[in-house]
């Protein structure tokens, strides 16, 4: 799965959500609250319509890079959400839709937002 998910990703990472295909975790690495996780950016790509995801995504990260350099993945606002609240399984049906909005502002001064 390593080498699946590294074809993604050009980079060593234990799991991926490909929406619409599908949630891909690395057997070593599964947790309830990797899990919650990848759920958290099934929910968030859904609510933008994929591809508005993928293009945010993508946008926020380049953005980040510049400022941030190597750290650029940990302050992209879907991941300070995603990262936030993977250790609560209530969390996707409470989850307000776009609530990653939040994040965009407050995650350049703390790593996860809080």
């Amino acid at each position: 799965m390593g080498k699946f998910l590294k074809a993604f990703t050009f980079k060593d990472v234990y799991a991926i959500s490909l929406c619409p295909v599908g949630i891909y975790i690395d057997d070593d690495q599964f947790s309830s609250d990797t899990i919650n996780h990848e759920m958290i950016h099934w929910e968030q790509q859904k609510e933008m319509l994929i591809i508005f995801f993928y293009l945010w995504y993508l946008f926020e990260w380049l953005f980040k890079k510049i400022r941030y350099k190597k750290d650029a993945y940990i302050y992209i606002s879907f991941e300070q959400e995603a990262y936030k609240h993977e250790d609560d399984p209530e969390y996707i049906s409470i989850r307000k839709r776009f609530n990653w909005l939040k994040y965009v502002k407050r995650n350049a001064f703390n790593k996860f937002g809080t």
